[in-house]
């Protein structure tokens, strides 16, 4: 008793209130008897249990059971002390008995939530569970005093439905509210120090401060506090960025040329932004074409991050990495212009716009190695019937067994050549890579394809087709002996690797049909 009484009492007093105080206790204790004598002691027992397993740091809060049962003390002291008629006598006791009482459910709550080994073998409730459970122990407390003094509550009630009705419908919202805050806390969509969007408007993001038992306090990107009553966030969808991980992902969106490989761009993207700070690693950035604009073709750049508070601050550092590595590249970043034109088509507008496509697939020309001998007339004849096509990585540019007619000579960018086996395996068989050239034998020869060919990487392809092939190789004829020694050596190679392959199959064929034989006969019991 001594300890528990230095939580509400001062020091320098203790010793001479413990002079008086115990030993009149125990007298009153035992001079007592009957009513209330079992509900002291068990409510003295409490606190002190209450005040053992309580923490150090928490030991404070034993001063709520501990002033409940002074109270109760007091007002039985209050009736033994001076005798007064039963009018005034009985008010008295209920004070006594409800204090006892309060006492009583209070150190059970600590001792349930609070002590050291409640906290070591079980959850902490949420707080306002908290505070609903410390309501509803001062309203037991209340209903069994006015049981034991002989009330009984029920009658309360049905004596005054009228005001019943009017104090229920009064406290709608708030009863609403409270409701909503229990569930808010069983359910979890959020919890204090996480970011959740409130409401559609992209300005009501925040990160929690508080959830209480009727609202909820968020401070926002402005450092502005919104206060959201439960019952709102009960009726609304609740997009939480910090759960079920911390990761959280962004979307910007740049806009290029169409001028410009979507691939390409794609590729400056990502080795742009993958160093900026506040951008994860891990998921990777990544890019994709979202859609043809008006001025340009628009991707979508999206990536992961962290720090959710700073998206921002981030979004902007993104755009920044972007701009810069689009200047680099030469890469422009086009705006909406409307142009108005008046252009008068002739004969010499016509042909000086195809002399300029001309001169473009000229210089590609004369970057492949089996042209650098061409004649110049025959050079720009060639690239006057050229066509230029680009790929993207994993594009079929042919098919096996289709037919066709003509010759792709391959400027920039990889290909994988490949062939199908009776198995339907299929063999790789070459790469093809920059200034060189494949399909041939359809040109040549207007036999089917004999291969698949697939873009490793982009490419960028010119195609040469039988009817622009056929003055040049008239006119130049080491040109066709320089392309049928080609195919003669390539084709060697790709019969090589076949049959390298067909062998290793063909043994392996070879061992599958023996055991299904071997299979068979024994299902059929074949001798």
């Amino acid at each position: 008793m001594t300890n528990l009484m230095r939580l509400v009492l001062p020091a320098a007093s203790l010793e001479e209130t413990s002079q008086w105080l115990v030993p009149w206790l125990g007298e009153w204790a035992t001079n007592l008897g009957g009513y209330g004598s079992v509900e002291l002691f068990a409510a003295v027992f409490l606190v002190v249990m209450t005040a053992i397993l309580l923490p150090r740091e928490n030991r404070s809060k034993v001063r709520g059971p501990l002033v409940a049962l002074i109270a109760g003390l007091f007002f039985t002291g209050l009736v033994e002390i001076w005798p007064t008629s039963a009018a005034v006598r009985l008010p008295l006791e209920s004070l006594a008995f409800f204090g006892v009482v309060c006492s009583t459910g209070l150190s059970l709550f600590l001792l349930f939530f609070e002590s050291s080994p409640a906290r070591k073998w079980m959850p902490q409730p949420p707080r306002i569970l908290r505070d609903v459970l410390l309501g509803l122990i001062y309203l037991g407390a209340l209903l069994v005093t006015l049981m034991e003094a002989g009330v009984a509550p029920t009658s309360l009630v049905t004596g005054s439905a009228l005001v019943t009705a009017a104090v229920g419908l009064s406290m709608k919202d708030t009863l609403g509210n409270i409701f909503a805050g229990l569930s808010i806390q069983v359910e979890h969509p959020f919890d204090v120090g996480d970011w959740i969007q409130f409401d559609p408007s992209p300005q009501q993001i925040g990160r929690v401060l508080e959830i209480n038992w009727r609202a909820t306090k968020i401070i926002t990107q402005d450092e502005v506090v919104v206060v959201v009553p439960n019952s709102n966030l009960a009726q609304t969808a609740i997009r939480n960025f910090t759960k079920p991980t911390v990761h959280s992902r962004r979307s910007v969106y740049v806009t290029a040329p169409y001028e410009v490989p979507p691939r390409r761009v794609q590729q400056v993207i990502r080795a742009a932004i993958v160093d900026t700070p506040g951008v994860q690693s891990d998921p990777p950035p990544s890019v994709i074409t979202s859609s043809f604009g008006d001025n340009g073709i628009e991707f979508w750049v999206r990536y992961f991050t962290t720090e959710f508070e700073r998206r921002d601050g981030i979004d902007s550092d993104v755009r920044d990495r972007i701009w810069y590595a689009f200047q680099r590249h030469g890469i422009s970043i086009p705006y909406p212009v409307r142009d108005s034109r008046v252009r008068q088509v002739n004969a010499d507008t016509e042909a000086h716009i195809q002399e300029r496509q001309t001169q473009q697939r000229l210089e590609i020309l004369r970057q492949i190695d089996f042209l650098a001998d061409l004649p110049p007339e025959a050079l720009n004849q060639l690239a006057a019937q050229v066509q230029r096509r680009m790929y993207a990585a994993g594009e079929r540019i042919i098919r096996e067994g289709d037919a066709g007619d003509e010759l792709f000579i391959l400027a920039s960018g990889e290909v994988v050549v490949s062939v199908g086996e009776p198995g339907g395996s299929v063999v790789e068989v070459n790469r093809v890579g920059p200034r060189q050239f494949f399909g041939e034998m359809s040109l040549l020869t207007g036999q089917n394809r004999s291969a698949t060919v697939i873009a490793a990487h982009d490419c960028d392809l010119l195609v040469v087709n039988k009817a622009a092939l056929s003055p040049i190789l008239e006119a130049t004829p080491q040109l066709a002996e320089f392309i049928s020694e080609t195919v003669s050596q390539r084709q060697a190679e790709v019969e090589q690797r076949t049959a390298e392959h067909r062998r290793t199959r063909g043994i392996t064929l070879q061992d599958e049909r023996r055991d299904l034989l071997k299979r068979i006969r024994e299902f059929f019991s074949l001798e």
